[in-house]
């Protein structure tokens, strides 16, 4: 991956299912003001369930926003570096999901 990359990867829903607890770790920090931001998506549209990891940390969270999707709809995990971002060789993502 390099620093104009997206990486997606998706997976339709099972049943009707609430999204919360967005938790992310990069093994390394995006360096200076770069950022990388990580989002659920729905239908390919981004969701408010997102966390922003910036130069002063290699994690973030979203432990607020809660996000309901109904079942058989495509989800994804969006991972956007900025342009000049450093390339990590891996990064950790976990979320929680309940049934409505």
């Amino acid at each position: 991956m390099n620093a104009v990359e997206t990486l997606v990867d998706d997976t339709l829903t099972p049943a009707a299912l609430t999204f919360h607890t967005l938790r992310v770790r990069s093994d390394t920090q995006p360096g200076g003001a770069d950022t990388y931001t990580v989002t659920l998506r729905s239908a390919l549209a981004g969701t408010a369930l997102t966390c922003v990891v910036t130069s002063a940390s290699n994690i973030c969270s979203d432990t607020t926003n809660r996000v309901n999707i109904a079942a058989d709809v495509k989800v994804d995990l969006e991972f956007v570096p900025t342009a000049t971002a450093a390339n990590p060789a891996e990064v950790l993502i976990s979320l929680c999901t309940a049934p409505q």
